[in-house]
């Protein structure tokens, strides 16, 4: 479960505002488009998004739609560490094994 936006909740019976919180469960394409986007944002090739799940993420607020396609935003990157699935840090080329003979 995520924490998304914040709704105000009715008030508590002696007439405080009660605890703004709000709950929010990913299906299984939501959260595979929001682990893509992450992806995508730190410059790895992805497969596509599913549009029906990008919209759902936009009215989540965890993603938004551009000029260049979808994208994801700081809350859809604090779902992701809620997750525990920290978002990929951009990884620039793999070194390649020195071949180091004595000839």
């Amino acid at each position: 479960m995520i924490t998304g936006r914040p709704e105000p909740m009715a008030d508590d019976p002696d007439g405080h505002e009660a605890a703004i919180t709000t709950t929010t469960t990913l299906s299984d394409g939501q959260l595979l488009a929001l682990r893509n986007l992450a992806r995508k944002q730190a410059g790895e090739d992805v497969d596509w998004i599913k549009i029906a799940d990008a919209r759902s993420l936009t009215e989540l607020g965890f993603a938004e739609r551009g000029r260049e396609g979808w994208t994801i935003t700081p809350a859809g990157l604090a779902a992701l560490a809620a997750l525990g699935g920290a978002p990929p840090t951009p990884s620039g080329p793999t070194p390649l094994p020195t071949n180091r003979h004595s000839w």
